[in-house]
Parts: C-alpha cells; sequence; structure tokens
C-alpha cells in the first residue's frame, strides 16, 4: 500500500479512472495517497491495525466506484470488469481486517459473504486473463521459463482456485 501510494503520489497521477475535470484533482491524488499509505503503515501495527482497515475499504471503495461508469458502459468487455474487482479486492480485503480486528468476531454469514464476494472477484481475475490472453502474454517477463501463454493460463487457474 506505501509502494503504491508512492507511486500515485510521485507519477502525479491517479491509476484508477478518477475523472480529469474533477475540481482540484491533484489535491484530491495527494490526499488519496496519503490515506493509501497512512493505511499501508497502520496495517503493520496491532494497535492501528482496525483503524487501518476501515480506512483503506473506504479508500478503495471510492476507487472502485470510479470504474462504475466504465463498467455500465462497457459490460461485456472483461477489461471494465478488471480495474473495478482489482479495487474492490483490496476494499473487502482490508473491509475484512477491519471486522476481524474487533473485540468480537464477525458473525459467520458476514465472513461467508465476504468469502463468496472475494471469490468472485477472483472469477474475474481469471477470466481476464483468459479472454485477454494477448494483453496478459505481454505482461510475462522474458527471463521466466516457459512461454507466455503457459505462465497466463497457469495464473488464471490459481485465480479460479482461489474462487474455490
Amino acid at each position: 500500500m506505501v509502494a503504491y501510494a508512492l507511486a500515485c503520489a510521485l507519477s502525479r497521477n491517479f491509476w484508477q479512472p478518477v475523472p480529469d475535470g474533477l475540481p482540484a484533482r491533484i489535491v484530491w491524488l495527494y490526499i488519496s495517497s496519503s490515506l493509501v499509505a497512512m493505511g499501508g503503515l497502520g496495517l503493520m501495527f496491532a494497535p492501528t491495525r482496525r483503524h487501518a482497515g476501515l480506512l483503506l475499504s473506504v479508500v478503495f471503495g471510492v476507487l472502485a466506484a470510479c470504474y462504475l461508469p466504465r463498467v455500465i458502459n462497457y459490460a461485456h468487455l472483461i477489461g471494465a470488469w478488471l480495474g473495478f474487482a482489482e479495487h474492490l479486492a483490496i476494499a473487502v480485503g482490508a473491509a475484512a481486517i477491519w471486522l476481524r480486528q474487533g473485540s468480537e468476531s464477525p458473525p459467520r454469514a458476514v465472513t461467508l459473504a465476504m468469502r463468496l464476494f472475494y471469490s468472485a472477484l477472483a472469477i474475474v481475475f481469471g477470466l481476464s486473463h483468459i479472454l485477454s490472453l494477448p494483453e496478459t502474454v505481454a505482461l510475462v517477463p522474458a527471463w521466466l521459463p516457459g512461454s507466455g501463454e503457459f505462465w497466463a493460463v497457469a495464473t488464471a487457474i490459481g485465480h479460479f482456485g482461489v474462487a474455490l
């Protein structure tokens, strides 16, 4: 989270589809980067872990919402769902940390719902590797043994395994 926040701040760019016309966009960039960095640091220490989980779940929930226009307008394209799912997965994971760090364990139904929700997001990740195979292959480093296709399919299978 800290590295992600630094990368956004140093590049002076959101890595989400935050509207270009957002008033004071650069100010919001630095605010969100600072919040993500604080959340990442907060996860490292037991006394602040619960608050950090809540902070990150809210920030990444808002960033995931920035993808909703793409999801709505291009629902037939897996790439429209990928960014949404990536940010929502972080929000769900952070919410799980927030809930698990409380004085009481979350209800079993809440834990199950979060697991099922994360499983659905993992399916999106796996489908994106398969349905966007050329783009996924292009991300595979040349120094890895085996072909790019092998790694793209293997990681897709891994995502489907997580979903199960």
